[in-house]
């Protein structure tokens, strides 16, 4: 990640690995939290549909964090960004078990 340690925050990353591919991920999904309503009462259709996707790629994410290599998520990186091989950085033990809690619940 050593590209990206002095790019401005608005700026795309330099190095595109799986870090940054489910850093993209889940700030996405977490946006679309945006147009629940928050007490997940009286929603209307369009709510519904987006805490249905909300909760879809929460999975998701947790498969693709927990996936052993090469595991989907490898997949991905390397499809979307074809010229980004090479080693890439691995999720840490706070990470993993964090992704573990997503269906804990």
């Amino acid at each position: 990640m050593e590209p990206n340690l002095h790019q401005l925050f608005s700026t795309p990353a330099a190095s595109k690995n799986k870090i940054y591919f489910m850093w993209d991920f889940i700030a996405r999904t977490m946006s679309m939290l945006s147009d629940v309503e928050p007490s997940l009462q009286r929603m209307g259709k369009e709510e519904e549909e987006a805490w249905t996707d909300v909760i879809g790629r929460s999975v998701m994410a947790q498969q693709l964090i927990l996936d052993t290599k090469p595991g989907m998520l490898d997949l991905m990186v390397s499809a979307t960004y074809p010229g980004q091989a090479g080693p890439t950085p691995q999720f840490g033990d706070e990470i993993v078990a964090l992704a573990r809690q997503l269906t804990a619940s």
